[in-house]
């Protein structure tokens, strides 16, 4: 059984790191086609009004942390009739979720938008049409989550993998197409991101009817199950408000000390570090249902070894890619884009640092998550996420650069990562220090030897293009020495090693 799981979990894997690589691609370059085409004000303006509506997204993602734990959990008891029960119950919060967002939305934060925002007088009707589209498409994100979270829950990485490749494809054709428009480009662009994601509502929608019999709606009955999954979704709304508010609260804090093209600089980065992070994301949507699956069926021990050994790997797999992206920041800065807002590449080294740190938390939230009870975790991570408001804005009126918010959110992390850890010990005791030093402390470790040699390198190495390519493939081939040989324990380089002779 445990073999069987492994085998499916790197199948996943390489599934998900095939379409994180073409998604990456295309997105990269859609992101430098829409910098063009809208100008650097435009693409600010969509950046930070986007944000208001984002402000939201505590609430979808609470109710898919829930989605994603019940559907597992029924999974790990092989309960088809509470596995129709959880889906239906999810549909109806869901439809709940969005009426409340739309309510939300078109009051307090279209007030908000037209009133409190700095944004040039001749644009704010274009922002106004951008604002609506971001609440026609965060709709449907969240009336979706029941099918999303059935395909991961059952493990069908292939149909997200090619979801997430014509999702990708289909904004490239947006980013393309205005390009070539003569209107409001803004207004143009923020429709079309419409169509784009209504044809991702409709491949989940279709692909989960045909595929899952628990994915057929009936009002559901069992109060009780709908209680449960509310208040665990209650619990992950106070703590997603924090996450949530964090991102965009900061780029408001920006916007009102420097304006949208400084929001454009950090939008910019922030694009970066989340196409860099799929490197990590991929690997652990895999682990995440096997790791509530584990709990569901008490394999406790099973559980705690995919939490620490998920943490570290991920840490490692992100570190690939942050070594030469942070020492070469400015060389794929002035490559990607034609032109480089002020303060990219500051803003970019810093939040690829916050990357890393922030790596290490998914399977350690996921577990907690799969034990059901979550209400402290989830109010002690609000707390600490909701310092970073007031830290921000106190550090930019004391007149620091607006990149330099960027080291509050890096002590954030780091105190959000120890606080997990600990919340984890209180409900699955650990050994705390070899937990503590098997993520935290090697992670530490591996991560500057993997920096050592490429930072001295590079006042060695030209820059440009060719430049680049050398210093990264020098970094790449270090940092797999390093992890081979102080990263991976001797019976994960026994397996890797095992892996490799058989290819060969």
């Amino acid at each position: 059984m445990e073999n069987n799981a492994n085998r499916r979990l790197a199948k996943n894997t390489l599934v998900l790191y095939l379409r994180m690589i073409i998604v990456i691609l295309v997105n990269l370059y859609a992101s430098r086609v829409i910098l063009r085409s809208l100008g650097e004000i435009d693409y600010g303006i969509y950046n930070v009004v986007g944000g208001i509506v984002a402000m939201f997204i505590f609430l979808n993602t609470a109710m898919v942390a829930s989605s994603q734990r019940f559907i597992a959990f029924e999974q790990g008891h092989s309960d088809l009739g509470r596995q129709k029960a959880v889906y239906s119950t999810s549909v109806l919060i869901h439809l709940l979720i969005a009426g409340v967002v739309l309510v939300v939305a078109e009051t307090l934060g279209l007030w908000f938008l037209n009133h409190k925002m700095n944004i040039p007088a001749d644009r704010m009707t274009a922002a106004n049409w951008v604002y609506q589209a971001t609440i026609a498409c965060f709709i449907l994100k969240v009336v979706i989550v029941p099918e999303t979270s059935s395909v991961v829950a059952h493990e069908r990485m292939g149909l997200y993998a090619l979801a997430s490749i014509v999702f990708a494809l289909l904004q490239l054709g947006v980013a393309l197409s205005i390009e070539h428009f003569g209107g409001d480009r803004l207004v143009f662009y923020a429709l079309l991101l419409i169509a784009v994601e209504l044809v991702n509502f409709l491949i989940y929608k279709f692909y989960c009817i045909r595929s899952f019999d628990e994915c057929r709606f009936s009002v559901p009955k069992d109060k009780v199950l709908f209680k449960d999954m509310l208040s665990f979704a209650g619990w992950s709304f106070v703590g997603n408000f924090g996450i949530a508010m964090r991102g965009p609260g900061v780029n408001i804090v920006i916007n009102q000390f420097c304006g949208p093209a400084v929001n454009a600089a950090r939008g910019l980065a922030y694009q970066v570090s989340s196409v860099v992070s799929n490197f990590v994301n991929n690997f652990q949507m895999s682990l995440t249902p096997q790791i509530t699956k584990d709990y569901a069926s008490g394999d406790d021990e099973r559980m705690m070894k995919l939490v620490l050994t998920g943490s570290r790997i991920s840490c490692f797999l992100l570190a690939f890619i942050v070594v030469p992206l942070y020492i070469r920041a400015g060389d794929v800065l002035s490559i990607w884009l034609e032109e480089v807002p002020r303060m990219t590449e500051e803003f970019l080294k810093l939040v690829l640092l916050v990357g890393l740190v922030g790596s290490m938390v998914g399977p350690i939230t996921t577990a907690l998550q799969a034990t059901g009870n979550i209400k402290a975790f989830q109010i002690t991570i609000a707390i600490i996420m909701l310092l970073e408001l007031p830290l921000a804005y106190g550090l930019m009126a004391l007149g620091a650069e607006a990149y330099q918010v960027v080291y509050v959110s890096l002590f954030i992390e780091v105190a959000a990562l120890v606080a997990r850890i600990l919340l984890l010990n209180a409900q699955i005791k650990l050994d705390l220090p070899a937990f503590f030093f098997g993520i935290i402390g090697k992670c530490l470790l591996v991560c500057a030897l993997m920096f050592s040699l490429p930072l001295f390198l590079d006042r060695y190495i030209g820059h440009g293009f060719w430049g680049l390519v050398l210093l990264t493939a020098v970094s790449l081939a270090w940092s797999c020495i390093v992890v081979l040989t102080v990263g991976l324990s001797p019976k994960e380089r026994h397996i890797v090693f095992d892996y490799i002779k058989k290819k060969i």
